[in-house]
């Protein structure tokens, strides 16, 4: 059974997935957090040379 033939098997299970989707999206790509990361690199490659 493949994960989407097992969601639609079981919607029960829709709201933490998509709880869990939201949360991860939200924690690795908030445009803080992507600004911070970038700058970081920016600042390692400066260092560098």
């Amino acid at each position: 059974m493949s994960h989407l033939q097992h969601l639609v098997a079981h919607p029960e299970q829709w709201h933490d997935l998509v709880q869990a989707g939201r949360k991860h999206i939200e924690a690795e790509y908030d445009a803080r957090i992507q600004g911070s990361r970038l700058a970081a690199i920016y600042i390692g490659l400066n260092a560098m040379g």
